[in-house]
């Protein structure tokens, strides 16, 4: 069969692919849609050969969501979302911010009735200021929730908004959300990493009023990909002093909960310096802690799944905690 002239075809899960051309078929990299049965067929009037392979495509796992619940006010005691964006292609994310949902089909007292939402970038600038869901009950809307696994807003009054952030236009931005009348409450405010770019989410942050029980500050995020993913995450109150923030928490606790069961897998209190943390901090760009606060931290590595990082205030009270989670690879 090796005798020219030739022909080939690849079919993949017996789907052709190609068919009787004459140059040797070349494809792209593989992505997470190029699994399957491979079979390539080579021919010419003396015979047919064919081989057969399987493909398998791992994905490398990422920080795909992050969903914050905490109660949102006005001023200083507004939810503030960072975002981290890092790559060199567009990138779509899912913004929302829940209040009322959360009252009716959740059971939450206290919900926020009136969020408004705010985006800036790294600069300040406002990219976006909504008080309402324009698109409420538009069925490509729906279906591009339903298919990020985000359960649905039932009124017009959560801003929620599908942005395309453009290649070169990737960084820190800060999603704000306060109450746009009335009285503070508790909101739940999301980042949805939307697409299959490359570009990805690469920290995620939460600084709102910490409470105990229902008024601490729940993170929940979402590993999506087929590795374990080393992640640091930080639950910080004194050394926000030090960047001219008033009412910080004093000695915040952090806890790392399956919502599955309930169940806490880490904990810290008080962290310890080391220099493997500083070198991590470091290298990911994160702001020092004073050797001598009663900040908290975890660096773990875990396997894709659903988590929620909690900051609570051991002291009575509420004041300004903030949570980060980064995505800690190489």
């Amino acid at each position: 069969v090796g005798t020219p002239p030739l022909d080939y075809s690849v079919y993949r899960n017996d789907f052709p692919l190609v068919t009787n051309i004459k140059t040797i078929p070349v494809f792209a990299r593989a992505d997470a849609t190029s699994a399957g049965q491979y079979r390539i067929e080579v021919r010419n009037p003396h015979g047919t050969a064919e081989h057969t392979v399987t493909v398998t495509v791992s994905r490398a796992s990422r920080l795909s969501n992050l969903s914050v619940r905490a109660k949102a006010g006005y001023g200083e005691n507004r939810l503030i979302l960072g975002h981290v964006l890092q790559g060199g292609s567009r990138k779509e994310t899912l913004l929302r911010a829940i209040g009322p949902t959360l009252a009716a089909n959740y059971g939450v007292s206290n919900a926020l009735q009136n969020p408004r939402m705010l985006l800036r970038d790294a600069d300040g600038v406002l990219l976006l200021n909504k008080s309402q869901n324009e698109s409420f009950g538009d069925v490509f809307q729906r279906i591009k929730i339903q298919q990020l696994g985000a359960f649905e807003s039932q009124f017009a009054t959560e801003p929620t908004l599908f942005k395309v952030n453009q290649v070169g236009r990737t960084g820190i931005h800060l999603l704000e959300v306060s109450p746009d009348a009335g009285d503070p409450g508790i909101t739940l405010a999301e980042i949805y990493d939307a697409d299959a770019f490359s570009t990805r989410l690469i920290n995620l942050s939460a600084r709102a009023p910490a409470g105990q029980n229902a008024e601490a500050i729940m993170a929940g995020f979402v590993i999506a990909g087929d590795k374990p993913l080393p992640v640091l995450i930080r639950a910080i109150g004194p050394t926000l002093g030090d960047y001219g923030v008033d009412h910080p928490v004093a000695d915040p606790l952090l806890e790392l909960i399956d919502p599955a069961t309930g169940s806490v897998l880490l904990q810290n209190d008080d962290w310890t310096p080391s220099v493997a943390l500083a070198e991590t901090t470091a290298r990911l760009g994160a702001f020092p802690l004073r050797p001598d606060s009663r900040d908290a931290l975890i660096l773990a590595t875990l396997q894709p799944g659903i988590y929620i990082a909690q900051l609570s205030n051991r002291a009575p009270g509420s004041a300004i905690g903030l949570i980060e989670i980064y995505d800690a690879s190489e």
